[in-house]
């Protein structure tokens, strides 16, 4: 759903920069500001309905990669097979974490972006799109991101954050066992 999302503010930008380069605004800004305000609403909803799904997904493969790397570094495996296992299930963890965390991110970015783009329009928009301006105000007065349970806005500052809040408790833990 983040990647059709991605595609179509993708889409936008690239027609809001062609007319940021014009003059004028077109007669098609009137429909890129309509898209936009239907992009937003399907972004709201999808963070509405899929946040909490995703908060959990996004913590419990935290916990798998958490006690699979741990287990990998701090525990003697001696049976290749549960080793290979082990791994895997941690590979596996890592990459349903990265993919929700850089398709969510790359998801807001672009967000972002065109909502910046949509408000240095807004000051050119002239006496004839006085009503498209409004319109424009009212959609750029709020904020719609996906989150984490709107716990946590999804930026790729999250990703850094996660894997050393990890490593450092994976180390911290891992040490008060061997002292022990």
């Amino acid at each position: 759903m983040c990647v059709l999302v991605r595609d179509i503010f993708k889409h936008l930008l690239y027609r809001l920069n062609r007319e940021l380069n014009i003059d004028d605004l077109s007669e098609d800004f009137k429909d890129l500001v309509f898209t936009y305000r239907d992009i937003v609403k399907c972004l709201s909803n999808m963070d509405e309905d899929w946040s909490p799904l995703t908060f959990l997904a996004f913590l419990t493969s935290m916990i798998g990669l958490f006690w699979g790397c741990y287990l990998l570094a701090f525990r003697s495996i001696k049976i290749p097979e549960l080793f290979t296992s082990l791994l895997s299930f941690t590979i596996v963890c890592l990459c349903a974490n990265i993919l929700i965390l850089v398709s969510a991110s790359t998801t807001n970015e672009l967000s972002c972006k065109t909502k910046n783009l949509l408000r240095r329009l807004s000051y050119r928009i002239t006496g004839r799109h006085q009503g498209i301006k409004r319109h424009l105000k009212e959609y750029l007065s709020q904020e719609h991101r996906l989150t984490l349970w709107n716990i946590y806005i999804i930026d790729m500052s999250l990703m850094f954050a996660s894997f050393g809040t990890l490593l450092t408790y994976g180390i911290l833990l891992g040490s008060l066992k061997n002292s022990s």
